[in-house]
Order: structure tokens, then sequence, then C-alpha cells
């Protein structure tokens, strides 16, 4: 574990035990529970699994002395796993086994998922190999519903040991190559290494020398940059010594059946002439010593030609190591440059919308002001037309500035995250639109789901509703025949908010669910200003670590979606994790001029 994630969970600590102590004083049962099951997490995190058992039961048993059922059968299922780690795998199944009864019919995804992962670990572990299958195979289909690649690339592995277990090999190379596929796409460097050893055993196991020598070097290398060289090292000389005393065993055993047949015949001979016996015992002897002369010359030169190999594929390995290291360096240093490059343009993209939207906001101006003048001086009606239009057109071009303005404070916006109330904000915006002047009959409502909290950036928040409730307006149905309706939903799904933007209007035609959120897009005729306003909900929606799409568009109207953090603090934190994850990448990228080191399983 790395200082700086160390660093966080101190700090964690520290926080909830202040917390428990308040609580403690406070007497507040559910919330000193609460906390308890807060610093069993972070001690399962650190993993100190057995201060993690012990927090986590004295959390369940406060929620059973006040019949707090919220989220116990989470707590059950994080016991059991805490014993899986620590290896009590007979208390793992026991408690897990409480935690999916507890939330029987109603169990959320991830319970089932953990739960009946850890069944299947626990029994595996305890040889119950066919019953754990079962179990895995319930994991993975809800690993596959739910799109969580490392559970399912986890339970594919599981179900190639089980089939390594019972020698069912043609069951297992299949399960294993989509395992491999999930790991390399997803980065699970720990799984892909298992991956490969499963490849490793399945081959040797089938005796397939091409494809074991192959997934043994993709093992190795792998390996390598993940582990000490010295662990590996390790490793190689306790398989050469045991493949070593194994082909002593071999030669020891020849050679104890050549002596038996030798005293056979010496027996035999004996029985018919005592002489003869003599003359042939010496010439078995003799036999018998060149026999082993010859079997060791041959056992040396199997040996020697072994080395030989072990040392040409040593050879290949380091050149492989080096050029691959070589690549690395190249293509960090590309990456550094591009990302640089990337971020030169942007910010040579946000000065120019900043200046050219300043730049002709001046012109505009006085292009406006002559439109006003002029329209209270002159008389012609077909001149005061064309002026007219005129004027209506600096006011669209100003509104586009004004937008642009936007897209460059939202690039580069600092992010404030501070509570929201959602029902407040609502209400502003339906107030301000019904000021600008909404269509007969429409309608606009709001429902928000209670208990829905949010700690978000307010103005981009405010950015991306503004955006989404205009355009149900703008792109009303006007026939008769339709109540024209504007309805926005908030609720709260785990982590998340959710939004969702309906109405009844004539939709967005001809156009696929990405393109309309693309900048200069005009979604329909009726789209005067430029086509910026579904691009700014888009660009403030991804500012917050947020989603948007178009669920639906057709005559019967559209319905937009919109799903972002409910904590923004989470986004940023996770920004900094990865920034600093790519400071510690880049300084640690190894030195390509240096000599790498190499062994073999």
């Amino acid at each position: 574990m790395s200082f700086f994630f160390k660093a966080e969970y101190d700090i964690a600590l520290k926080y909830n035990f202040e917390s428990l102590v308040i609580s403690e004083a406070e007497r507040d049962i559910k919330e000193i529970s609460n906390t308890l099951n807060n610093i069993g997490l972070i001690h399962y995190k650190l993993k100190d699994y057995e201060r993690s058992i012990d927090y986590y039961k004295k959390s369940l048993e406060l929620k059973r002395q006040v019949n707090d059922r919220y989220n116990i059968d989470r707590l059950l299922i994080n016991i059991g796993l805490s014993y899986i780690s620590s290896g009590g795998y007979l208390e793992a199944k026991k408690y897990i086994k409480e935690g999916l009864l507890e939330c029987e019919g109603h169990c959320s995804d991830q319970v089932i998922l953990e739960g009946e992962f850890g069944l299947g670990f626990s029994l595996f572990e305890t040889n119950a190999i066919t019953e754990s299958l079962k179990h895995f195979e319930t994991s993975y289909n809800v690993a596959k519903k739910t799109g969580n690649s490392r559970f399912q690339a986890e339970n594919m592995l599981y179900f190639s040991k089980i089939y390594l277990a019972r020698k069912e090999y043609n069951l297992i190379e299949g399960y294993l190559k989509e395992a491999e596929d999930i790991s390399k796409h997803k980065g699970y460097s720990l799984l892909l290494i298992r991956a490969y050893e499963l490849f490793f055993t399945l081959y040797k196991s089938t005796n397939n020398v091409q494809k074991t020598i192959f997934y043994q070097s993709k093992y190795i290398t792998l390996k390598d940059s993940i582990f000490s060289d010295r662990l590996i090292s390790n490793l190689a000389k306790v398989q050469t010594a045991y493949e070593e005393r194994e082909n002593l065993k071999t030669i020891a055993e020849k050679n104890q059946v050549v002596t038996l047949q030798k005293e056979v015949i010496v027996r035999q001979q004996r029985q018919n002439l005592f002489i003869i016996a003599i003359t042939c015992l010496v010439v078995a002897l003799a036999l018998a010593l060149y026999f082993f002369i010859r079997q060791q010359q041959k056992a040396n030169y199997k040996i020697s030609q072994a080395k030989l190999m072990i040392e040409a594929q040593n050879t290949k390995l380091a050149n492989y190591n080096l050029e691959l290291e070589e690549r690395v360096a190249v293509r960090t240093k590309d990456l550094i440059s591009t990302n640089k490059a990337l971020e030169q343009v942007n910010g040579d993209l946000d000065n120019f919308i900043y200046k050219t939207s300043h730049d002709i906001r001046g012109p505009l101006a006085t292009l406006k002001g002559m439109c006003i003048i002029s329209l209270m001086d002159i008389k012609d009606d077909l001149t005061l037309t064309y002026l007219q239009k005129m004027d209506a057109t600096a006011d669209r071009m100003n509104t586009i500035l004004t937008r642009l303005m936007i897209v460059n404070h939202i690039n580069g916006t600092v992010l404030a995250p501070a509570p929201i109330d959602c029902k407040e904000v609502l209400d502003e915006l339906f107030a301000f639109e019904r000021k600008k002047g909404i269509p007969p009959r429409f309608s606009l409502t709001y429902e928000i789901e209670p208990g829905c909290s949010v700690i978000s950036d307010l103005a981009l928040v405010r950015i991306v509703l503004e955006n989404l409730i205009d355009n149900t307006i703008k792109f009303y149905n006007n026939s008769d025949r339709f109540d024209p309706f504007g309805k926005v939903c908030i609720s709260k799904e785990k982590e998340n908010i959710r939004v969702t933007v309906e109405d009844n209007g004539i939709g967005i035609e001809s156009k696929e669910g990405k393109e309309v959120f693309q900048m200069f897009m005009r979604a329909s005729e009726r789209s005067e200003i430029g086509g910026l306003g579904l691009y700014l909900s888009k660009l403030a929606t991804e500012k917050i670590g947020g989603e948007i799409q178009l669920v639906r568009s057709d005559g019967k109207g559209s319905l937009f979606e919109v799903v972002f953090p409910a904590d923004l603090n989470l986004v940023i934190n996770n920004r900094m994790i990865t920034a600093q994850n790519l400071v510690e990448l880049i300084k640690n990228q190894p030195d390509p001029n240096a000599k790498p080191s190499s062994t073999v399983i």
C-alpha cells in the first residue's frame, strides 16, 4: 500500500474516532454502530483483518440491540469477507450465508455478487470444489448483468481452477481466454498474472510444450514488472532444483531395476554351474558398470543440453525485456509530449474564444446602438423591416457570444463543492423561464425524491438544468391536440444523482444520440442561437464527473438523462489520485539503458 493511501486512511480513522467519541457522549446507538462499521471498513482496506472483524462485530451487536435492520446484510457479508482474508473460511461461510438470508428476496446485486463469490471461495478453500462451482456461477451471472468486469474475470479464473482440479481440461481454455481479455482491457495486472499461471498449468498438464513455454514467458514478463527480481529468481531456482531432483530420482529408479535384473540372472546361473556362475557374475558386474557409466554420460548430456536451453531462453528474455522497457520509455515520453501539446491547444482555444467574444462584442454593441437609433429616426416601412431583422440578428449574435463565454468559463472554472437545494434551484429556473415567456398551456413541473442530498458546483448544475429546461420549452409541440409539458425528475441511485428531463415536444429527428451534444449542432429549425445549449449541458456535466445522454426522441417527445456523483468531493479526490499516480508512474519509469535481469520458471 502506497504512503499516499495510508495517509488518507489514517486521516479517515482519526475523523471516525472523533465522531465515535461524540456519538458515545450523545448515546446515539445507531450513529455509534455506523461509525464502528466505518472504522472496520478502513481496517479492512489497511489489511488489518482481525481489527476489521472486531469493529464489524461490535457494529453488528449494536444494530441487533436496537433492532436496526438497515444494511445489516451488507455488514454480515463484510464480516465474512474479512474472515476469508484472514483464512477463517468456516466462519466466513456462516456470516455470508446469514447475510444472504437477511436480505433474501430483496438483496442488492452487489450483496449477491460479493456474497456468492465469498461462499464459492470459502468452499473451494475447504475442498468442497463441486459445491463451490454453483456459487461462482451465480456470482458470475450477477457480475455480467451489472457490468462488473473484475468479478467476471475473478469468477472465470475460479472456474478454471475447479476444472483443473477435476481434470476437465477441455472446459478451461475458453474461460481463461475471456479472463485474459478482460484483465488486459481493464488493466487488472494481478488477475492477468493468475490467468497466465493457469494457462501454464493447463498446457503443462496436457503436454502442450509450445504453449507451455509461450505462457511461461508471458507469466515471467508480467510478473517481473510487478514483483521483485529476487523473488522471481528464487522461484526459478526452486523450480530448477525440483526438476533436477526428479531427474536424479528417475535415474536411480532405472539403475535399481537394472541391478535387480542382473541379480536374477546371477541366481539362475548359480543354479546351473558354480564356475559358470562366477564367470557370469564377473561379466554381469562389468556390464553393469559399463551400463551405469553410459547412463551417467547420457544424464550429463541431457543436463548440459537443458542448461544451454535455459541460458538461451534467459538471453531471449533479457533482450525482450530491454526492448520492452525502451518501448515503454518512448511511449511515455510521447504521451507526456502529447498531453503538453493538448494542454497548450486547449489553452489557446480558450484564449481565442475569450478574445474573440470580447473583440466582437464591441462592434456588435455599436451595431445594436445604430439599429436602435435608426429605428427611431427612419419612417420607411421596408427599411424598418430590414433594421428590425438586423437588430434581431445582433441579439442572437450577442446570445451566441455569451454562450461561448460560458464555454470558456466552464473550461477554466475551479470546482467549488457546496450543498445544493434542488427545489430552490428549480423554483428559480422555472421563475426565470416564466419571466422570459413560455408558450400558452405549457406546464412546467418537477419531482424530487425525499432525502436527495447533493454536494456539487452550483453554477455548473444550474447550467445543466437551465439548458435542458430551455430545450423543452423551445421545441414544444404547438398542436392543439397536445397539452405541452416539461417535467424534471431528480432521484438518488447509490452514490449518484439521476436527473431526467422529459417533454412531449416535436423531438429531434435524423440525429444520433451523441451528435445532438456537439457544438453548433442544430437539432431543429427552431434552434436560432447556434446549437450551443446541449453542448453546454454536456460540458458542465462532464466537468462535475457525470454523463448525459439522449434516451429517446421521436414524435412523442424527448427524454434526456443526466447522472453525476452526489458528492463532488469524491470526483475531485479521484482526479487528484489519478494525477498523483501519473506523476509516480513517470518518476518510476525504468531507465531503458539499464541492464535488465531475467529468470525463468
